[in-house]
């Protein structure tokens, strides 16, 4: 598959979430050891994860938005259903549903989504990377999955 088709996958996944609405989201990140998850340690602006964020919808259908390296080191992928690590051991999964900012979003449709794309500085000639998703729900919230490194 060529750039341009996976670009064109990605937004025909993420366009699919219009009309629909969240009912669970999951984080995925490194197993820490100690009582708090690596994602809520950023601070009250953001949450972070060290591999990608599981959408699942209300149709329960899910689409993952991870870590992807398709067009550039560094960039976002976004993939159907939850995302597939080997060996399962070394991540944890977290239902922050009703514990992150997410909470406002559940049960509301999504009106519209969005992607961004950024030329990689470090690798210009591979063309665009998936540097942001966004999704913006009835009521005017918006979610944010952005790639930063």
């Amino acid at each position: 598959m060529d750039a341009d088709q996976i670009r064109e996958g990605f937004s025909q996944r993420w366009n699919r979430l219009r009309g629909c609405s969240i009912s669970r989201v999951l984080y995925y990140e490194l197993e820490y050891e100690g009582s708090q998850p690596g994602w809520a340690l950023a601070g009250p602006l953001f949450d972070t994860v060290d591999f990608g964020v599981e959408v699942q919808l209300t149709s329960s259908v899910s689409l993952n938005v991870m870590w992807g390296w398709e067009l550039v080191q560094y960039g976002l992928a976004i993939g159907d259903g939850p995302p597939d690590f080997r060996p399962a051991a070394l991540y944890a999964r977290h239902d922050v549903s009703t514990q992150s900012r997410w909470r406002q979003l559940l049960g509301r449709e999504i009106e519209a989504t969005r992607l961004l794309w950024r030329v990689s500085d470090l690798e210009p000639e591979r063309g665009s990377y998936l540097q942001t998703a966004e999704l913006a729900v009835a009521g005017g919230r918006h979610a944010y999955m952005s790639a930063a490194e």
